[in-house]
């Protein structure tokens, strides 16, 4: 399982009453929810398989026998499920691929509960590496022959992401289109204002998420300073620029 899905376990499913109802949005291959099964919890799946891949996704879940029970099929931008049936909902990297955030969160605050929260991790336009192909503001860079230069040159120099079974033109010109097909990213003005639209406050907790990693890494010392109040503003901005947003918004709850 990814750290990622091991941090939404560790530090918020964990403390969160058994009796409540998840839902991981764009949850993939379920990785998140079989775990949570096995630890008691009463969580659920959705996934739009509209993506490279995502047939064979469809394939490995309906093999587990989850899909369609504990893992349904987005229907376009319709969440399956009624209102206010979840009291936590997480999403891990996903609404950098969401092309209508708005519709998106709409659905998400239909179905959740008055006082219920929403825990995202995904990358805003400010990162400075895109997380996909792994290149310095391949993101920030419209497609060209420009980026695609740009990309060559990296992946060249031996940086980049899933590089199996592709030159390195043949990869620069994969994501050279890629970048422009799968994913929206938005600047943190655009995040906001959607946001708010749908959730009356949210907490950023990009700290705790640092923290968690370098304890990981037993980097014990690191996580503590990391931690310390006095340097909290900057350990949130250094894993929104090399990372992501991290951050619970609240249905209801005004802080």
């Amino acid at each position: 399982m990814k750290e990622n899905h091991k941090f939404i376990l560790t530090k918020y499913l964990s403390i969160i009453s058994t009796k409540a109802k998840i839902l991981d949005y764009g949850c993939g291959k379920g990785a998140l929810v079989e775990e949570g099964i096995r630890q008691g919890l009463d969580i659920y799946g959705v996934e739009a398989f509209s993506y490279g891949g995502g047939v064979k996704i469809k394939e490995y879940l309906q093999e587990r026998g989850i899909l369609g029970n504990k893992i349904k099929e987005l229907e376009g931008d319709f969440i399956p499920f009624p209102d206010h049936h979840f009291d936590f909902i997480v999403s891990n990297q996903v609404f950098e691929h969401v092309k209508d955030l708005d519709k998106c969160l709409s659905e998400i605050n239909r179905v959740l509960k008055d006082n219920g929260q929403l825990l995202c991790l995904f990358a805003s336009k400010d990162v400075i590496r895109e997380g996909h192909c792994g290149i310095l503001f391949a993101h920030r860079i419209p497609r060209s022959t420009f980026r695609f230069y740009w990309l060559v040159f990296f992946r060249s120099l031996g940086f980049g992401r899933l590089k199996k079974r592709r030159s390195v033109r043949e990869w620069a010109a994969f994501f050279n289109e890629w970048l422009v097909d799968s994913v929206s990213y938005r600047s943190m003005n655009e995040i906001n204002k959607t946001f708010n639209q749908h959730f009356v406050s949210r907490i950023h907790i990009e700290d705790d998420y640092v923290t968690y990693r370098l304890e990981k890494k037993n980097n014990r010392w690191l996580a503590y300073l990391s931690k310390a109040h006095s340097i909290r503003f900057f350990t949130r901005a250094f894993c929104r620029k090399w990372g992501g947003l991290v951050f619970i918004s609240y249905k209801n709850k005004k802080l």
